[in-house]
């Protein structure tokens, strides 16, 4: 494909200045190159603006140095796409696979997502992007940010309600039983994605966390919520009906009565 990302970048940019939505322009591209589909949490434009701190220290820089309060503040007003809310609504399986601490915490932020992972009745497994005691600037600031502990225990409380499963690096094992009183199963595994065959190893363990029976119950559970709401719509159509049904039959004939008054009038006038 050429030059790393710039042939799908280029591509995208131009569908985009043609107001097609991202969703749509993602979905094009990827017909022509995967099986998979690529869903954009959002078709929102993102406006990225420099906190205080940054707009101090860049050079050159002669515009009012506006601040904001966290580096997530944008992310409130960006809307989940229609296509990512069925798309999670309607999964077996969700795997959040290590993202960056930065990213997972903005994505939290995006309106109605963490409402939409909580109504999912599939399993929902996180793989932490922990691994090292000693985590990055961006990192740190970005828990510092959300006002929450830099450790997959700071994870873990972003998270709560929202995932089924937590696995974690065999190097965080010591926190464990802590992250395990937020009510979540968590496991840990060398998380180790250097090479294609460590990728494949953890793809294959974290897969069969999720046992085919627990992927027919969450299957049955929906159906049985799907079935719950037909019934709710139908009687609530039946005692619609009972209700024009059990009208007073004088107010018909009355329409009637001045129904036949007006043709008589009106022959009256096309007589004349």
């Amino acid at each position: 494909m050429g030059d790393l990302y710039l042939a799908p970048n280029i591509f995208i940019d131009f569908h985009r200045k043609n107001s097609h939505p991202l969703s749509e322009c993602i979905t094009e591209f990827t017909e022509k190159i995967t099986e998979a589909a690529i869903i954009p949490l959002s078709n929102d434009e993102l406006k990225q603006e420099l906190n205080s701190k940054e707009l101090s220290n860049a050079e050159g820089f002669n515009e009012p140095k506006n601040s904001k309060n966290t580096l997530f503040d944008e992310f409130e007003s960006i809307m989940l796409s229609n296509e990512a809310k069925e798309a999670i609504l309607e999964s077996e399986l969700i795997i959040i696979p290590k993202p960056p601490i930065v990213s997972i915490l903005a994505f939290l932020k995006i309106s109605k997502f963490q409402e939409v992972l909580k109504d999912a009745v599939g399993q929902i497994i996180f793989i932490s992007p922990i691994k090292e005691k000693e985590l990055d600037s961006t990192s740190l600031l970005a828990f510092q940010e959300a006002r929450l502990p830099p450790s997959s225990i700071g994870l873990t409380k972003a998270l709560r309600g929202l995932v089924d499963i937590y696995v974690i690096d065999t190097i965080e094992a010591p926190l464990k039983n802590r992250i395990t009183r937020y009510g979540k199963k968590v496991v840990s595994y060398p998380l180790n994605l250097d090479t294609a065959k460590t990728q494949l190893e953890v793809a294959e363990f974290v897969l069969k966390l999720t046992p085919l029976k627990d992927i027919v119950e969450s299957l049955e559970y929906k159906a049985k919520k799907e079935v719950a709401s037909l019934k709710q719509g139908l009687r609530k159509l039946v005692g619609g009906l009972k209700r024009i049904k059990s009208r007073p039959t004088s107010s018909k004939e009355d329409y009637k009565e001045e129904d036949t008054e007006k043709e008589k009038e009106d022959a009256v006038d096309n007589e004349s």
